[in-house]
């Protein structure tokens, strides 16, 4: 489908008009927190990292969604916004321009933007590579916003839209 071509907006942003379903599992539903990572293989050594971090933050399964984009593919923000509902979205080692987002975000710490708060940090290879990086995600980010509620509690249900 190509919805505008011209010098200024090529066809390569058309990806932010389609549908996110091979993103999305059937299965998922709203949650009030959204890990979006590159692809995570079943019992990997990322995969079991994430879980800790999750589980660190006393994070059940029905609180979290985790999507895996694949290097260079782009999906649209605004439709995982739409069918996902998070009120925490944790990035890891994926750019905000992949989820056609135009902003700027301070690493490993929380960002407020479009009705949530941002967590974005390196992928979790990189961080176990840096401890100190993965330590600042942790102190800086993760524990205050789900951990010590400074921002609310964001992962109970009422909070949901």
């Amino acid at each position: 489908m190509n919805l505008i071509s011209s010098d200024i907006v090529t066809t390569e942003y058309d990806v932010f008009w389609q549908d996110i379903s091979s993103f999305v599992k059937e299965d998922m539903g709203p949650a009030p927190v959204l890990v979006i990572t590159g692809p995570l293989a079943s019992g990997s050594t990322d995969e079991v990292q994430l879980r800790k971090m999750l589980d660190a933050c006393k994070l059940q399964p029905g609180q979290y969604n985790i999507v895996g984009i694949a290097e260079g593919a782009k999906a649209a923000w605004h439709q995982f916004r739409h069918r996902l509902s998070p009120r925490v979205v944790l990035l890891l080692g994926i750019d905000p321009g992949r989820l056609g987002i135009s902003a700027l975000f301070r690493l490993c710490e929380p960002n407020r933007f479009d009705g949530a708060i941002w967590l974005p940090a390196p992928a979790i290879a990189a961080m176990e590579r840096e401890p100190e990086v993965k330590k600042q995600l942790w102190l800086s980010a993760m524990k205050p916003v789900l951990v010590d509620k400074i921002f609310g509690d964001l992962t109970s249900a009422e909070t949901m839209l």
